[in-house]
């Protein structure tokens, strides 16, 4: 039984200290909570508060980006957003609002707020490259997705205070331990209750429990809700080195970039959306009264840290398949952190792998090596992963190898440009194990019957 369908949860809302809407803004949550509530009564409802008013005008072109006209009323940002999303965006502002300070004095309520609102605007910027969910509502998320903690020290404010003092330089398992030895849950489960309570989709529940340890989830690699659990993972992560010390930089950047890659964002890529983050952060800080952030170029960042060091850690929570027929294995990535997950995913399995950074690198370690498998990625510098292909089925003696292509794109067309350069396979980024270590299986088997064919054909001689 979840902690919303329990008592306590209920004694918890009798008390009224629950982080909570108030106003014109709980009335805007009660009335979309209605089926069929027409746009014209939120319309009307919010426009009785000029402050709430002008700021869900505000939002709605930040979350916007000013890619068309401008929102100038907040009839245009129902039409745009559409009611649910207005309802969350409604909610998450309201709350920074009215809960900026806060009876819990150990409890840093403007540093909680600051890491909520990066969350959230990485979780959009992740979720538009992904092309996963409606990057309006994983914003949302973002932003409540420890509402759980704020909870705590709000209703709980001198036990909670002192829990965190006694737990300070403890990790955050072990934080969650001691809340629920004195609380009788923590604050995932509290997250997820409160969402549930203001009936949030239940994937928005099961994320805000699970997002910050998704290795131990029970979500199917490669699904859905896999995905949008390591996306708000990432997000959170990407808000932790935003807002470290030198001296704690070094060692987020480098989870933050091999959880990224594990979502198929490698360095650039990423680099892209931290510099989006912070070209947003003005704006939104001015909307809510919030500090600026002072943070080097994430290119800069990302420099800190590469990620391999987390890659021996991690790989055991993933999925391998031991090998049939074990293979030497050619693998061509230049993203050292992707480069070096593949690298151990297959070494695991009983493969022999060698590492080139491009096509010139693998060209150049070719007849040393002789790979019987090649998996390289498309884009790369010096010479890309299309081009290899196309160098070695125009080589004499290289034109059998089987060669998988790794592209960020599942679309059609590149498909079939990757098979007219002559790949036998083509893995779609974020690599999904499970297929890859299948796909694998159909190159053992082809390598297999090759080597029949040529030992068939020696004895012939």
């Amino acid at each position: 039984m979840s902690l919303a369908e329990q008592s306590r949860f209920t004694q918890l809302k009798i008390t009224g200290r629950l982080p909570t809407p108030k106003g014109v803004a709980l009335e805007v949550i009660n009335l979309t909570q209605r089926e069929n509530a027409p746009n014209h009564e939120i319309v009307r409802l919010i426009n009785t508060d000029a402050a709430l008013s002008l700021r869900v005008i505000k939002a709605a072109n930040v979350l916007l980006g000013y890619i068309s006209r401008p929102v100038a009323t907040v009839d245009d940002a129902v039409t745009v957003l559409g009611a649910r999303a207005l309802r969350q965006l409604v909610l998450g502002l309201a709350l920074i609002l009215d809960y900026r300070h806060g009876p819990c004095k150990q409890f840093d309520y403007g540093r909680f707020w600051v890491h909520s609102l990066l969350t959230a605007i990485a979780a959009r910027h992740l979720a538009r490259r992904l092309r996963i969910l409606t990057p309006d509502e994983i914003f949302t998320v973002g932003l409540l997705g420890d509402i759980g903690r704020l909870a705590l020290a709000t209703v709980y404010a001198e036990d909670y205070g002192a829990l965190l003092v006694q737990s300070a330089g403890s990790s955050w398992v072990e934080l969650q331990q001691r809340e629920s030895e004195q609380f009788g849950f923590d604050e995932r489960e509290l997250s997820e209750a409160i969402l549930a309570d203001i009936h949030f989709p239940g994937i928005f529940q099961t994320l805000v429990r699970e997002y910050r340890q998704p290795e131990t989830s029970q979500a199917i690699h490669g699904s859905r809700e896999w995905q949008l659990l390591y996306l708000l993972h990432t997000a959170s992560l990407l808000a932790d080195v935003c807002m470290a010390s030198r001296a704690e930089r070094g060692k987020l950047v480098s989870r933050l970039r091999f959880q990224a890659v594990r979502l198929g964002v490698e360095a650039d890529a990423l680099a892209e959306v931290g510099d989006a983050c912070l070209r947003d952060w003005p704006d939104w800080s001015a909307l809510l009264g919030m500090e600026p952030l002072e943070i080097l170029p994430f290119d800069e960042l990302l420099l800190e840290g590469d990620g391999v060091a987390e890659v021996s850690a991690a790989a055991q929570h993933d999925d391998s398949m031991p090998a049939t027929h074990p293979l030497r294995v050619l693998l061509v990535e230049d993203d050292r952190v992707m480069s070096a997950l593949l690298e151990s995913l297959l070494s695991r399995a009983g493969h022999t792998v060698s590492c080139a950074r491009n096509g010139v690198e693998a060209l150049a370690m070719i007849a040393q090596h002789r790979p019987q498998l090649i998996i390289a990625d498309w884009v790369m510098p010096e010479m890309d992963g299309i081009s290899l292909c196309r160098t070695l089925r125009e080589t004499a003696g290289w034109q059998d190898v089987y060669f998988i292509v790794m592209g960020a794109q599942d679309d059609t067309d590149k498909q079939v440009e990757a098979f007219a350069a002559g790949v036998d396979d083509y893995l779609v980024k974020p690599l999904n194990t499970r297929i890859l270590f299948a796909r694998l299986c159909a190159a053992m088997r082809v390598v297999k019957l090759q080597e029949a064919l040529q030992q068939r054909a020696a004895r012939n001689l």
